[in-house]
């Protein structure tokens, strides 16, 4: 939403009315109105326009309203109005997710790029041409690009403020790629990008406060000196709202047991952690680390859920084990603190999905809630023009 110009209202009540449609499909214009405290009138203009832009259809009618007259007229939100790439950006190689309205997968796919010998830019920028035939093939407009990275970003001004796996600080990703852009680019943190994905499972409902463990395996990184091991960051949820900090580090890990020596994150060594990928033993030492690491926190902060994404999403049983052999005491605090304990539904495009499912939070998102120093914002103007656009040409991608 453009902060200070005329449109203000108008783009506010096509938020708000879309916003009601998009978490409770099969919603009248009557309800509408009631909800939202708007004149029938006002309603009836807002619906008009969404309608005659595709992006509101009729999904069924309602019963007669008591006082008699036509039905009532259900309305939703279209769910092939466009689509929203999701991008999982790593050293050496990247995911990738094509969603609709919804967010449900049209396309996916992963690939590696020699980022070593590439700068950021150029990086990514090789990432959408690799994919701009398979969203031509889609058909739908593409209305916006969630992206993913490993590291500290500030998502309202579009900057990554440190990323140790990338290699990269104070780097200005909104100013290097909009010229390349006719649609907007957003960039998160990765864990951060879980989070939201989570928040768009709920779309309103439980949970409001919970942390997303996402930990991913990792090679040895030359251009970084990182050695082989796994990452971890964490989403925090609270209210409702993911949480950054004040100076967005908010979720940055580092173990109880770290010590200077190493370079990692936990108290397992260097050496130990260059095996986790093969040796099961090191993987559940570093479980056992990071479930007491996790049980801290949930003491303090008392979130209702912890998800756990990334590689380790596939180890349910190790999980299960850990906490029989000796961690019992630590799992109490999650029964004391009714904290539920759960697995991404995603894996291996989970960080994606997530930033995909990001942008489609901020199209639905209530005006007043965008942060006013943002260097950019999305108001309902610039979705009509995407939308408008020819699905199979690629208008919103400049190579210079």
């Amino acid at each position: 939403m453009r902060a200070n110009n005329q449109f203000f209202q108008k783009n506010a009540n096509l938020s708000l009315a879309s916003r009601l449609l998009w978490l409770n499909p099969g919603t009248s214009r009557v309800e509408i109105a009631k909800i939202l405290g708007l004149d029938k009138s006002t309603v009836t203009n807002i619906v008009a326009k969404l309608v005659e832009k595709n992006i509101v259809i009729q999904l069924a009618e309602g019963k007669a309203l008591p006082q008699g007259g036509r039905k009532t007229k259900l309305l939703g939100i279209n769910d092939n109005f466009g689509c929203v790439m999701g991008i999982e950006i790593q050293p050496s190689r990247y995911k990738c997710v094509i969603v609709n309205i919804s967010g449900k997968i049209l396309f996916s796919s992963s690939g590696n790029i020699d980022s070593e010998n590439a700068g950021f830019r150029d990086y990514f920028l090789s990432i959408i041409r690799n994919h701009i035939e398979d969203i031509r093939k889609l058909n739908l407009p593409l209305v916006g690009i969630g992206v993913g990275i490993p590291g500290l970003v500030n998502p309202y001004k579009g900057k990554i403020l440190n990323s140790k796996p990338l290699g990269i600080d104070d780097y200005d990703f909104f100013g290097e790629l909009n010229p390349h852009f006719e649609i907007p680019v957003l960039v998160e943190n990765d864990a951060n990008c879980c989070a939201w994905g989570e928040l768009m499972r709920s779309k309103g409902n439980e949970p409001k406060n919970f942390f997303y463990v996402l930990a991913e395996f990792h090679g040895k990184n030359i251009k970084t000196e990182i050695e082989k091991g796994m990452g971890v960051g964490l989403g925090v949820v609270i209210d409702g709202k993911v949480y950054y900090g004040s100076n967005y580090s908010a979720g940055e890990f580092k173990s109880i047991y770290w010590h200077k020596a190493d370079k990692g994150q936990m108290g397992i060594s260097d050496n130990e952690m260059q095996k986790i990928q093969s040796d099961r033993q090191v993987l559940k030492q570093f479980i056992k680390e990071l479930l007491q690491n996790l049980f801290v926190i949930v003491s303090i902060i008392n979130p209702s859920h912890i998800f756990i994404g990334g590689d380790l999403s596939k180890e349910k049983t190790l999980f299960g084990e850990v906490f029989k052999e000796g961690i019992d005491e630590l799992y109490k605090v999650l029964v004391n603190n009714k904290c539920t304990f759960g697995f991404s539904d995603y894996e291996v495009h989970d960080v994606a999905w997530g930033a995909a499912s990001m942008y489609l939070q901020k199209i639905f998102a209530v005006p007043q809630l965008f942060t006013s120093d943002s260097a950019f914002n999305i108001d309902w103007d610039e979705i009509f023009e995407y939308i408008s656009r020819e699905p199979k040409s690629f208008l919103w991608f400049k190579e210079e």
